[in-house]
């Protein structure tokens, strides 16, 4: 937040009445400091770790705030 990562950013995934999801600077530079690139072999090369995943004990409810990710591990920038 402090370094601007959220300012002008877009929801792209709105579900009504259930979720909206969010993560994608509006400053390319900005993205670039989260998302991974390919590799040659098509592996992901991430400038920095993705975040390790945190037990959750607390239940989803309305209002709830978490990451997205794709698997064990994977998290980023990407929230709903």
């Amino acid at each position: 937040v402090e370094d601007g990562f959220f300012t002008d950013m877009l929801f792209y995934r709105v579900l009504p009445g259930f979720l909206i999801q969010f993560g994608v600077a509006a400053d390319p530079a900005q993205q670039r400091r989260w998302d991974y690139t390919l590799g040659p072999d098509g592996e992901k090369i991430w400038p920095r770790p993705p975040l390790v995943d945190e037990p959750n004990r607390a239940k989803f409810r309305a209002g709830s705030v978490s990451f997205a990710g794709a698997g064990e591990n994977t998290r980023s920038c990407h929230l709903f």
